[in-house]
């Protein structure tokens, strides 16, 4: 809401105030169109008086562009509002895609259980051999939420990984990408396994990953 009196007081007016008041011109679209004929016009006919007046106005000019239009508004929160339910969309779709692309990747999934225990769940394992150009750095899948050390594993999650690498005939030195996913949890965690000890324990490449079904 435009303060015509505040305006005044600010551009030190106040010598002009009650005569631009007796004209109308005392809103923020009259005076920003507001010209020196017209102040000649009322009376104020000083070029020192015109000087302050146009000033003050081209201030108030220049502020107006500066803001966002009460009437723009409503559109620049549809706007948002449309942008971020079609990323949510976009993302809904991405994880739909994303169980069938890990799934592929992982062909040889197969589905375990501990019925002593109550662990449940699908698991793959894929073999690397050593000719296979295998990065230093895996780097993140693209659409990971986390990363988790793999002390961080559930027991139920090492049962169903070692479920998948107990598939193969396993040497030290040799590297498999794993896939598993319990069937109490929505995520599916994806790594990658060097094998040592005999065939008895692996060490991870770079953490261990969460991708949301």
């Amino acid at each position: 809401m435009f303060d015509f009196h505040a305006w005044i007081v600010e551009n030190n007016l106040e010598a002009y105030e009650e005569t631009l008041k007796a004209q109308d011109i005392d809103t923020k679209d009259m005076l920003t169109g507001l010209t020196t004929g017209d102040l000649s016009t009322m009376g104020i006919t000083s070029i020192g008086g015109q000087k302050k007046i146009m000033n003050a106005v081209q201030k108030l000019k220049s502020s107006a562009k500066s803001h966002t239009p009460d009437k723009m508004i409503p559109y620049v929160v549809t706007a948002l509002i449309l942008l971020f339910v079609g990323i949510s969309i976009a993302f809904l779709v991405y994880c739909n895609v994303s169980e069938e692309t890990i799934r592929q990747n992982t062909p040889n999934m197969k589905y375990y259980s501990d019925l002593l225990n109550g662990y449940s769940g699908v698991a793959g394992a894929n073999y690397y051999t050593r000719t296979e150009s295998i990065p230093i750095y895996w780097g993140p899948p693209t659409g990971f939420i986390e990363t988790r050390p793999l002390e961080k594993l559930s027991k139920e999650e090492g049962f169903l990984i070692w479920k998948a690498l107990n598939e193969y005939n396993l040497k030290d030195g040799e590297v498999y990408h794993v896939t598993v996913k319990c069937d109490n949890s929505e995520e599916f965690l994806i790594l990658y396994a060097e094998i040592y000890s005999n065939g008895k324990n692996f060490f991870q490449h770079d953490g261990c990953y969460a991708i949301k079904q």
